[in-house]
């Protein structure tokens, strides 16, 4: 019950760290040379959108994913003071709600790693 909101947090982390990572390798690789790599050809859209979409996971985990599992975390809790069985009936549509955002934020990182890789020319 404690494991999934640090997983939450792990990956509102890196997701994080992903943004950070794309706005200093776009001041790094713009300060060596300014001509060819600018935010107005290729490279610079692949590094503005990688870094949009980590933005956009962040955001996700950080205002949906973990208020949603403290959520989850507190109805456990309740369950287990009370004994009950039984979750109650917003149980599962929490579920759904973490499940699609995982999915979902798992898709666009992925689609960030590859417009990173892609403009670091790697």
């Amino acid at each position: 019950m404690k494991l999934f909101p640090k997983f939450v947090v792990t990956v509102i982390s890196f997701a994080g760290m992903t943004v950070v990572f794309g706005i200093l390798l776009t001041f790094t690789f713009i300060s060596t040379d300014p001509i060819q790599y600018s935010l107005s050809n290729s490279w610079g859209m692949k590094v503005v959108f990688g870094a949009s979409l980590a933005l956009v996971v962040f955001l996700l985990g950080l205002f949906v994913t973990l208020p949603t599992v403290k959520k989850l975390g507190g109805i456990l809790t309740e369950m287990q003071a009370k004994n009950q069985q039984q979750p109650p009936p917003e149980f599962a549509g929490l579920q759904k709600r973490v499940a699609m955002v995982a999915n979902v934020g798992l898709i666009l990182l992925a689609i960030t790693l590859i417009f990173m890789v892609s403009a670091a020319e790697l």
